[in-house]
Order: C-alpha cells, then sequence, then structure tokens
C-alpha cells in the first residue's frame, strides 16, 4: 500500500500482552476493535495532484512538489475517497472488503494495512481528517 510496501510486508508477530480473543465460528479472523477517529470525515488534501499509472496512483504533495506512490490495494483506498468526504472506517471497511476478495488477505489484516496507509498519508498532508462530534 505504501510506496515501500512493493516488496513483501514485514512479519507481524502476534500480540502476547493479553489473552488470546477466540477466533470466529466461520474461521474467519475477527475484524479490529473500531477506532476513535472512524466517524472522522477523511478528505483528499487541498491542492493534492494524482495520476493513474496503470494499477497504480502517484500523488504529487503541491507545498513541497513530493510524490507518493500507491500500489494497486492503496490505490484502490484513494479511490473510495473520490472527492466527497467519507468517514475513515467506512472508506477502510469497503476497501478491506474488496482487498479480502480479491486478494485473499484477512480482513483484519487489510484493515490494519489500510488503517496505517491512511496515518502515513495523514502525516505526509495528503488526506486530512474533519474530526466529527461523538
Amino acid at each position: 500500500m505504501l510506496d515501500s510496501y512493493r516488496q513483501a510486508p514485514p512479519h507481524r508477530e502476534p500480540a502476547t500482552d493479553g489473552p488470546a480473543r477466540p477466533a470466529p465460528a466461520d474461521g474467519r479472523a475477527e475484524a479490529p476493535p473500531p477506532r476513535p477517529d472512524d466517524l472522522d470525515e477523511v478528505r483528499i488534501g487541498p491542492g493534492v495532484h494524482n495520476a493513474d499509472l496503470d494499477d497504480e496512483i502517484v500523488l504529487l504533495h503541491p507545498a513541497d512538489g513530493s510524490y507518493f506512490a500507491l500500489n494497486e490495494t492503496g490505490a484502490y483506498l484513494w479511490r473510495q475517497l473520490g472527492t466527497a468526504a467519507v468517514p475513515r472506517g467506512a472508506a477502510v471497511r469497503r476497501a478491506a472488503a474488496a482487498v479480502t476478495d480479491r486478494w485473499l488477505v484477512e480482513a483484519s489484516e487489510a484493515e490494519r494495512d489500510l488503517h496505517e496507509l491512511l496515518d502515513e498519508l495523514l502525516r505526509r498532508g495528503l488526506v486530512v481528517l474533519a474530526p466529527q462530534p461523538a
């Protein structure tokens, strides 16, 4: 998803700081718990330009002229944002469902990776969050 994720994603060790949750009866991994910012609306940052290159999207930050490449998975999430504000949680869940169906990845892993991508895009100023009242 991130430009550095073109290689194999890093191996994740299972958490050991608490009791393990039982797996759902259908055998699928449990979705991660909601995040406090799931209702915040995420928007493409002002002035950010993007270009489709086959299955990827390249983003141009207007302030510093830096480029950021999204692979096919990240590009799918970017397209979910479109031009309208979308609740962060809804955008991630829709993209994660598509990723899960297409690449046979566990939903929890897809959601975690997509949240990491949004966090990186926020850090770089390519998207902005509009907090919503709880």
